[in-house]
């Protein structure tokens, strides 16, 4: 099966789940083509990705875009020309999305061409923001079958085509029960029914169960962008409950963006200067080399201002599966993953006084976390482990291929 991945932005440092995804289909002989949407790159990327670069398509320049569409407009002016007046009409309340929008309708003018020669029989576009907005106008254009996997922000925060792309779609995968919830209040029942629920996943083979915890000083590592929603801010406040509570505790803080600042100049308030490491960007080898050596992972996710939230966070998956035991929020489809007292332990999100107490709780009991982590190792494998996702994932488009014959 020839299948193009359609994203915004490939390589990218933090989309391991995509990556991982690619590589379980390739190797079940799926022949994928990557269609990056920007051209940027990131400073960082995993090595795992280089394997991927040689079949990526990137977007032509201006020029190159601008003569694809003249050409389109020449052979078929009404279906353009409707695709344009459907992301007019549904954006009209949104002009910032609407300006982002009509350029990746001209980039999937251009795409659709290069998949057609290269033969690709269908699209899976990770997001249902920009991404599956091409690969919807890719099937309106060329007509090669598109499927959608939603994650977060992309049904969190405001998408006008959500239901129309998802009603355009051969099926939609999301990647929690919560996740679905919030599709079908947003989009109704028909456009729900198309909405199917696989877990994002990690090799279970690069993740081996530890043998035993470290000795000494607790330390704790959590992992993510330096965005409002990841609660870095609430995280380093229990880390200074703790810390005024005479634990001997450190904290290792793995990711970037656009708060590194304030999340510097917090940690410098709350003078923990000698006792809180950023560390910025990590690959995934460098990350699961951090966790192996943790008393604990701990994920402050909340709400973020605009309304922004997690999903799953991946890395919860790999801390379980390693044995590390993991400390996280009530939020979105989290407690899908963490069950509180069986597989890990949750407190309410934006409150560091309930995140330190889960941490304590943690820390006090070694006989509830020797149990907690074995049910967690077993929770991912059950439900967690890529290679049943991707077979899940192969299997909906062979069906859908099939339906289609």
């Amino acid at each position: 099966m020839k299948v193009a991945y359609i994203v915004s932005l490939f390589p990218k440092i933090s989309e391991t789940f995509i990556l991982r995804e690619m590589e379980a289909l390739r190797g079940r002989g799926a022949e994928i083509t990557v269609v990056s949407l920007k051209h940027r790159r990131e400073a960082m990327l995993h090595p795992e990705a280089e394997a991927f670069l040689g079949s990526t398509l990137y977007p032509s320049s201006p020029l190159g875009i601008l003569r694809c569409l003249l050409g389109r407009l020449a052979r078929n002016p009404g279906a353009l020309l409707t695709l344009a007046a459907r992301v007019l009409a549904a954006h009209a309340a949104h002009p910032i999305l609407l300006a982002k929008s009509l350029p990746v309708l001209a980039t999937a003018v251009w795409v659709a061409e290069r998949l057609e020669e290269k033969g690709v029989e269908r699209v899976h576009a990770h997001w249902a923001t920009y991404p599956a907005l091409a690969a919807w106008g890719i099937r309106r254009l060329a007509g090669i079958p598109y499927s959608i996997t939603a994650h977060a922000h992309d049904i969190f925060l405001p998408n006008p085509l959500l239901a129309e792309k998802i009603l355009g779609s051969e099926f939609t995968v999301t990647i929690s029960g919560f996740n679905r919830d919030v599709i079908a209040s947003l989009c109704g029942p028909v456009a729900a029914a198309k909405v199917r629920v696989i877990h994002c996943g990690i090799p279970l083979r690069l993740y081996p169960q530890r043998p035993s915890p470290p000795e000494g000083a607790a330390r704790i590592i959590s992992v993510g962008r330096m965005v409002d929603y990841k609660g870095f801010i609430t995280l380093l406040g229990a880390v200074a409950r703790l810390r005024g509570a005479g634990r001997d505790l450190r904290c290792d803080i793995v990711g970037d963006g656009p708060m590194r600042a304030e999340v510097e100049a917090e940690v410098g308030r709350l003078g923990l200067g000698g006792a809180v490491r950023l560390l910025g960007s990590r690959t995934q080898g460098e990350v699961r080399d951090l966790l192996r050596g943790a008393t604990a992972c701990v994920l402050a996710s909340e709400r973020g201002r605009d309304g922004q939230m997690d999903g799953i966070p991946v890395v919860l998956m790999e801390a379980m599966a390693m044995g590390v035991p993991s400390v996280a929020t009530r939020i979105s489809g989290i407690p899908e993953i963490i069950e509180d007292g069986r597989t890990g332990f949750l407190a309410a999100p934006g409150d560091p006084a309930s995140l330190a107490a889960a941490v304590a709780r943690l820390l006090d009991d070694p006989g509830m976390v020797r149990r907690v982590t074995s049910s967690a190792r077993a929770k991912i494998e059950e439900e967690f482990d890529i290679e049943r996702s991707a077979s899940a994932l192969l299997r909906l488009m062979g069906q859908a291929a099939g339906a289609g014959a």
